[in-house]
């Protein structure tokens, strides 16, 4: 975590604790402290539930979503995808026809694009022509 956002996650934990002191030392109303603050009553519930598990420290922001996604595709298919690319300089359409017709396995254009993008893998740019060979070319210089 960067220093501003941990800054920043700091500041949040201290107002959150200033809310659920002001509720215990001056009004003892959630209502009343909560329009002062002006927030919503289950978010202050929320908070309250927080501290009392996770004292100060569960004030902070916690880290939201989780982090493997159950659909991600499998990584000796993302192999296969890669091993194939270097071997065949196919894109992604035609590398998801070829998966469907030798390999038996769907992969859509969209998750190849994805996988070939995180392995930095370049796109494929074949020439129609070799340079200099352009009809263009051969009017200029018959020769």
């Amino acid at each position: 975590m960067t220093s501003s956002a941990d800054s920043l996650s700091q500041r949040k934990a201290t107002f959150r604790l200033r809310v659920l002191r002001h509720f215990e030392e001056v009004t003892h109303n959630v209502s009343a402290t909560c329009r002062h603050f002006g927030i919503h009553r289950s978010q202050f519930y929320d908070w309250r539930k927080r501290f009392e598990q996770f004292g100060e420290h569960g004030l902070r922001d916690a880290r939201r979503g989780s982090k493997v996604s159950p659909w991600r595709t499998p990584p000796h298919i993302e192999a296969l995808i890669l091993d194939i690319r270097t071997e065949k300089r196919y894109g992604a359409q035609r590398l998801s026809y070829f998966l469907q017709r030798y390999h038996e396995i769907y992969v859509s254009a969209p998750t190849i694009r994805r996988i070939l993008r995180e392995h930095q893998v370049p796109a494929v740019h074949l020439k129609r022509h070799p340079a200099g060979t352009s009809q263009a070319s051969r009017d200029q210089y018959p020769w």
